[in-house]
């Protein structure tokens, strides 16, 4: 039986299947079954467009380090690692930083066992540990300083969404037509928070995973120190439906090609500040402007001096996919969570 035979005998039996509990079950179906990464996959990374990314963040988690007094043991922690890329990149472009290497206690958040596979042969040589929740007492227990780094990962978790209808906010679900095809509906009048105002068709969105994740992660902070970087791609005010599905690198219905394609929505920055409140929270910048202000383009230029005319080529088109308005630079947006010692380089002003 298919993922989505499974679903809609679910719905059958049990009623319409609100949209967290359907992407919770489709994500850990996609994230198992295949590599989703690369040309061959259904969407690109920025850490997989070059290594130049893994590195500059690997340079700023350095930094953070540093600024804390380079304790001689800290968490390492990469939420959502891919294939480990990032993390390898990361780790070379520290290996010369005396003592960091020593004192980090590398700890990747990975629910697949397909990736986990993948990690371990990119990692091969370096100690890693996984973890499958943040609560986990690898972290819980821990009295180390915590810094995190996670990339596209907060746009894959779990969301409800909410539509104005008649009046009224009523949650989204997910249940069966005449047919027997999926389709979206409306349950009865929602008791989850929305909008004071709406108006007929108008859709909100929360997402009480992304809150309790931030909760957590900002108590570890506030009582062990440290830091952390969230890229993702978001907004700041109310964007309405922005559940999607990507496919073969283009977008497809979000129920159709159930298990098959990956499902994501848009970040709300100001509902993870809000989330976020005993932490520091410093603005969001574009990821052109953060890459830059951590050098990315000298890191290219660096790159380019040994290279062949090919490499340069390749480099070149990769900084610009990372940083230019119409590609990734200014759709991606950096957030950093402190527990107030550290000033994140690249940011200045605090808060939303």
């Amino acid at each position: 039986m298919t993922l989505a035979e499974t679903l809609k005998q679910h719905i059958l039996h049990n009623g319409p299947l609100r949209i967290d509990h359907f992407m919770q079950q489709v994500t850990a179906h996609y994230y198992n079954k295949s590599d989703p990464f690369g040309s061959s996959g259904d969407f690109i990374t920025a850490p997989e467009i070059s290594q130049m990314f893994g590195e500059m963040l690997g340079l700023w988690v350095a930094d953070c380090w540093m600024q804390m007094g380079s304790p001689d043991a800290f968490m390492l922690v990469e939420c959502g690692p891919g294939r480990g890329t990032l993390m390898a990149d990361a780790l070379r472009a520290t290996k010369h930083i005396r003592g960091f290497h020593k004192a980090a206690q590398i700890i990747l958040l990975e629910n697949s066992n397909f990736l986990k596979k993948q990690q371990e042969k990119r990692l091969e040589g370096c100690h890693v540990q996984w973890i499958d929740f943040f609560d986990h007492p690898v972290i819980q227990s821990s009295t180390k300083p915590l810094l995190l780094l996670a990339n596209e990962f907060l746009d894959a978790l779990p969301i409800r969404q909410m539509q104005f209808h008649q009046g009224e906010w009523r949650e989204r679900v997910i249940g069966l037509d005449q047919a027997g095809n999926l389709q979206f509906g409306l349950a009865p009048a929602s008791l989850l928070p929305a909008p004071a105002q709406g108006k007929e068709g108008d859709i909100a969105e929360i997402s009480p995973a992304q809150h309790s994740f931030i909760q957590s992660l900002c108590a570890c902070l506030k009582k062990q120190g440290g830091a952390a970087l969230f890229i993702d791609y978001g907004y700041t005010q109310g964007h309405g439906d922005t559940l999607q599905a990507m496919k073969n690198h283009g977008y497809v219905d979000v129920l159709s090609h159930i298990g098959e394609a990956d499902l994501t929505a848009h970040v709300d920055f100001s509902a993870l500040a809000r989330a976020a409140e005993p932490c520091t929270v410093f603005n969001p910048l574009t990821q052109s402007a953060f890459l830059q202000a951590l050098g990315i383009k000298e890191r290219a230029a660096m790159l380019i001096k040994n290279a062949t005319a090919s490499q340069k080529k390749a480099i070149e088109a990769a900084l610009t996919r990372l940083i230019a308005p119409d590609q990734m630079g200014t759709l991606f947006k950096a957030i950093v969570l402190t527990s107030g010692s550290i000033i994140p380089a690249g940011f200045s002003k605090q808060t939303l």
